[in-house]
C-alpha cells in the first residue's frame, strides 16, 4: 500500500489520494508488517519522501507512531482479535470476556465513524484515522440506582492478561478528566491525552447500541428500598442488586468478604465468646438486618465502655466478623458530623463499627450527634450544594452502630439526654480480667474465620419471607411486655432495643446460624440497658443530685435562715394544703444546680412538666408558710410526685425478660 501512495504522489493527484492511501494502510495491520519487514533505512526515505507532498505530513507521522508501537508490542503477548469486525459484541468474545455481573454481552455495534482493527480503536470520521485506544475498552452494561438518582455504565477493559471491570457514573464517563481519574488506577487504557477520545469513544458505543444489558445499584449496603434484594460489598442475596460506594471512603468496606465456613466461626468465634459478656456485641450485629423486618422505625447504639485491656476492641473484632474481614470493617471514630453522617448512612441494614470513642476531642457534641443519627427515625435533610440550591433527597439512616469507648458516652452527652436514650451501654468487662490467653486466640480466630454468619442470616430472611410476620408477631409481643412495665417513655424506647436482641438471637438459632444462646448472654443484654439509665433521665438525676446537694447543707437551715443563706427550708418547717415538702428559693436552686453541673431552666421546665414542683396560676413557684419566715415569699416547693421519684428504685430492665 505504500506504493500506492508514492504513485500518488509521482502522478500529482494531490494529498487526498496521498492521505487516503496511508489511512487504508493504518487500519491494515498486515499491511503495516510488510513495511516494518523492510530495511529501516529504506522505510525511512520513502516515508520522508511522502511527507514532502503538501498537507500529508499529519499523515504520515500518524504512520510513523504506529509503526513505532507495533514494533514495540510484539514482545508482548496480543490477546485482542487481528481482524476489524462490525460486531464489538464479538470482538469482545473472541477476546475472552464472556459477561459481566453474571450478565451475557448484549449485541453491541461499533459506531458509525470509528474501527476496531487488531484490538485498538480508531476514529475514522475525520480525514486522518485518529486512534483513541491502543487496547479494547467499552461500555459493556448500564447500571441504573434504585432509588432514582443517578445513572452508571459498566466498563471492561484488558489489561496484565485478564479482563476488568468498573461502573463509573455517566457523568464520570462523559467527561475526559473525570474518567480518567476513575478508571487509570486500574489500568484503564487511556492517559491525559487520549482521555477525551476515549470518553466520546463510550458516549457514542453506549447510544449505538440498542438495548444495553442493565441491571440495578444503589449507592449503600443492605437492604433494597422494596426489600426483595440485600447488597454486600461483593455479593448480593435475593434479587440482583449491587453496591457503587458514594466515594473512595466506602470502596474497601469488605462486607461480605468470608474466609473459612460457619461452623468453623461458630466454634471458634461464637461459642467462646458466647461465654463472656462481650458476645452481646455479636447478637447487635446481627439484629442489623432485622430493623427491616421487624418494622423498626430507627436504630441505636450499643455501646462497649470500660478501661483499656478488657476486650473492648476484641468484643468488636467479633462483632464484626460476623460481616467480613475486623481490619476493613471497624472504622476508627470519624472527626467530623459529615464523615459520621455519611458512614451511618452507606451502613444501611448492616452494623456499624467505630472504635475508640474517647478520640474525639475536639468536637465536644460529635458523640452526642452520632448518637442521634444512629438513632434517627428519619435520614437528614441537606442543602443540594448546587446554582440552583434546593436539597437533597433524604437519606434513611438504618444501621445499629457499635461502638468501644474508655468512657461511657453519658460522660459527653450530659446535656443531650435524647441522644442516651438512643444507647445501651455494656459497662460490664466484655472479657473478665485474666483472660489473657483467651484474647489471643479470640484475634487469631477472628482474623481466620469471618463474614459467613452475617450473609448466611440474611440468605435466610431472603429465602423465608413467609416467616417475617411470625417474627414481626415476637417483636410486637416483647415490646407489648416492656411498655407495661416501663416507668417511662425514656425506658420503653431503650427496652425496645433489648426486644430485638432477643429477636435477633431466636431468629439466628432457628436460621441455624447460631446454634444455641446462653440465658446469661441475654441477661447481660438487659444490664447493658440499664447503664446508661441514671444519666439518660437527665430530670430525674437532677432532682437527686438536688437533693443530695440540701441534705449535705440541712445543718444550717434553721440557724442561717434569714440571714442570706440561700438553701431550701427543712422539709419539716414548710407547710403546704398537701402535705410536708422542701421548699427552694430560686436562687438556693440555681445556686445547687448549677454547682451540680445542669442547666437550671431547662431542669427547672421539666420537673414542672412532670408534676414535680407545686404551681400556681401556672408558675412554677407558690408562696409558702414557714416557721422561720412568715412573710410567704414564693419559691419552687417540690411535690409529693417528686419526693416519691427522689426514693423509687427504678424498675430493672434485666428483670423484664
Amino acid at each position: 500500500m505504500i506504493d500506492a501512495a508514492e504513485q500518488a504522489a509521482a502522478e500529482g493527484r494531490g494529498r487526498d489520494a496521498v492521505v487516503g492511501a496511508i489511512r487504508a494502510l493504518l487500519l491494515d495491520p498486515a499491511a503495516l508488517d510488510v513495511l516494518l519487514a523492510m530495511e529501516p533505512i529504506d522505510l525511512d526515505r520513502r516515508l520522508r519522501a511522502l511527507a514532502l507532498v503538501r498537507g500529508a505530513g499529519q499523515a504520515v507521522a500518524h504512520l510513523r507512531r504506529a509503526l513505532d508501537e507495533r514494533l514495540s508490542s510484539r514482545s508482548e503477548p496480543d490477546t485482542s482479535p487481528a481482524t476489524a469486525s462490525q460486531s464489538l459484541s464479538a470482538i469482545l468474545t473472541r477476546a475472552g470476556l464472556r459477561g459481566v455481573d453474571d450478565a451475557p454481552l448484549c449485541d453491541l455495534p461499533v459506531p458509525d465513524g470509528y474501527e476496531v482493527s487488531d484490538g485498538q480503536i480508531w476514529r475514522v470520521s475525520g480525514e486522518t484515522p485518529t486512534r483513541v485506544a491502543r487496547s479494547l475498552i467499552a461500555a459493556v452494561a448500564r447500571v441504573v440506582d434504585v432509588e432514582g438518582e443517578r445513572v452508571a455504565l459498566a466498563l471492561a477493559w484488558h489489561y496484565a492478561g485478564a479482563w476488568r471491570t468498573q461502573t463509573v457514573d455517566r457523568a464520570a464517563v462523559a467527561d475526559g478528566r473525570a474518567l480518567l481519574a476513575a478508571t487509570a488506577s486500574r489500568g484503564a487504557p487511556l492517559d491525559g491525552s487520549s482521555a477525551r477520545l476515549v470518553a466520546e469513544w463510550l458516549i457514542a458505543q453506549e447510544q449505538a447500541a440498542p438495548a444495553l444489558t442493565e441491571t440495578r445499584s444503589q449507592g449503600h449496603l443492605g437492604w433494597t428500598p422494596d426489600g426483595d434484594g440485600f447488597a454486600l460489598s461483593s455479593t448480593h442475596h435475593g434479587a440482583p442488586i449491587q453496591v457503587i460506594a458514594p466515594g473512595p471512603g466506602e470502596e474497601g468496606a469488605s462486607y461480605g468478604d468470608a474466609s473459612g465456613t460457619l461452623d468453623q466461626w461458630t466454634r471458634t468465634v461464637w461459642l467462646p465468646m458466647s461465654r463472656h459478656p462481650g458476645g452481646a456485641t455479636i447478637l447487635a450485629s446481627l439484629a442489623a438486618p432485622l430493623l427491616r423486618v421487624v418494622g423498626a422505625v430507627h436504630g441505636f447504639t450499643f455501646e462497649l465502655a470500660c478501661e483499656s485491656g478488657r476486650g473492648k476492641s476484641t468484643s468488636g473484632d467479633a462483632a464484626a466478623s460476623v460481616w467480613g474481614p475486623p481490619g476493613p470493617v471497624v472504622q476508627r471514630w470519624p472527626t467530623t458530623k459529615a464523615g459520621a453522617r455519611e458512614s451511618l448512612t452507606f451502613r444501611r441494614g448492616v452494623p456499624t463499627f467505630w472504635d475508640e470513642a474517647q478520640d474525639v476531642r475536639r468536637t465536644p457534641d460529635l458523640v452526642s450527634t452520632a448518637l442521634y443519627l444512629a438513632g434517627g427515625e428519619h435520614g437528614q435533610t441537606l442543602g443540594y450544594g448546587g446554582s440552583d440550591g434546593g436539597t437533597r433527597a433524604v437519606r434513611r439512616i438504618e444501621t445499629i452502630l457499635i461502638s468501644t469507648a474508655e468512657a461511657p458516652a453519658a460522660d459527653k452527652c450530659a446535656d443531650a439526654p435524647g441522644a442516651l436514650a438512643r444507647l445501651i451501654s455494656l459497662r460490664t468487662d466484655p472479657i473478665p480480667p485474666g483472660n489473657r490467653a483467651f484474647v489471643v486466640s479470640m484475634a487469631s480466630a477472628c482474623r481466620a474465620s469471618y463474614g459467613t454468619a452475617g450473609p448466611a442470616l440474611v440468605a435466610w430472611l431472603c429465602a423465608h419471607r413467609d416467616r417475617w410476620p411470625a417474627i414481626r408477631a415476637s417483636y410486637a409481643a416483647h415490646i407489648e411486655r416492656i411498655q407495661r412495665a416501663a416507668p417511662d417513655d425514656q425506658s420503653a424506647r431503650v427496652g425496645a432495643y433489648v426486644a430485638l436482641l432477643h429477636v435477633a438471637a431466636e431468629v439466628a438459632v432457628e436460621a441455624r446460624v447460631l446454634g444455641h444462646v446462653p440465658p446469661g448472654l441475654l441477661a447481660h443484654v438487659g444490664a447493658a440497658a440499664e447503664g446508661a439509665a441514671a444519666e439518660r433521665d437527665i430530670p430525674l438525676a437532677a432532682l437527686r443530685a438536688a437533693y443530695d446537694w440540701w441534705i449535705a447543707r440541712k445543718p444550717q437551715t434553721k440557724a442561717e435562715v434569714g440571714h442570706g443563706v440561700r438553701i431550701g427550708w427543712d422539709d419539716a418547717a414548710v407547710t403546704q394544703d398537701r402535705g410536708v415538702h422542701i421548699a427552694w428559693l430560686s436562687g438556693a436552686l440555681r445556686e445547687a444546680l448549677t454547682s451540680c453541673g445542669y442547666a437550671p431552666d431547662a431542669i427547672i421546665r421539666s420537673w414542672a412538666s412532670r408534676g414535680w414542683l407545686v404551681s400556681h396560676e401556672g408558675r412554677t413557684t407558690a408562696r409558702i408558710a414557714s416557721a422561720v419566715d412568715q412573710s410567704r415569699p414564693r419559691a419552687h416547693i417540690w411535690s409529693a410526685a417528686a419526693m416519691a421519684a427522689i426514693h423509687d428504685e427504678p424498675v430493672q430492665l434485666s428483670q423484664l425478660f
